[in-house]
């Protein structure tokens, strides 16, 4: 994987701020957004050439729209993550010390991204069953459609890139939630 993100998390050595916290985690954004740009492309690539009316073609067809629907439900939810994201350092540029108050806000905020960035394991999940489904259809349809055998294992390598992602936001907004309970370095 390119684009390869810091790993940030606290140690007494080399502690990492807060905000490199943040910026660490809205690197991963434009990464993902790049499966759900690879996810459309392969859509449409399917589509162009499933253009006949073959039984086959059907079925490509619903596979590649499914794919798609794919790559939506991750722009959405990355969308919807730069908003939250967006928020929590509003707040911190407000925070020099912190209260309960701001404490308990921040806390909430890194709760809320936490679960705007869920239906992406959702999505990986239903983009690792279409995989599979289309490495099935593939040994199905056969020398009918030669170049659909290649769809399952390109969508298998995006839906593994982008669980990498995911895994390391949670592991970030998990490292963020302790670290802001326990008032711990957050300039």
């Amino acid at each position: 994987m390119d684009g390869q993100v810091n790993s940030s998390t606290v140690n007494a050595d080399n502690p990492v701020s807060f905000s490199q916290q943040c910026q660490d985690l809205k690197l991963t954004f434009p990464m993902m957004m790049v499966m759900a740009k690879r996810l459309h492309l392969l859509s449409s690539n399917i589509m162009c050439r499933a253009k006949n009316t073959t039984q086959a073609d059907k079925v490509i067809r619903v596979l590649a729209k499914d794919i798609s629907l794919l790559g939506t439900e991750i722009s959405l939810s990355i969308d919807e993550a730069r908003l939250k994201l967006q928020d929590l350092t509003v707040l911190l540029t407000k925070v020099e010390t912190i209260n309960a108050t701001q404490q308990g806000q921040m806390v909430t905020c890194l709760r809320q991204l936490d679960l705007v960035l869920f239906p992406i394991l959702t999505t990986v999940k239903k983009g690792e069953y279409l995989a599979v489904y289309s490495s099935l259809e593939a040994i199905h349809i056969g020398a009918e459609q030669p170049y659909f055998d290649t769809v399952g294992p390109q969508l298998k390598i995006v839906m593994t890139e982008l669980k990498a992602y995911y895994q390391k936001q949670c592991a970030l907004i998990q490292d963020m939630t302790e670290r802001v309970q326990n008032k711990q370095c957050l300039a």
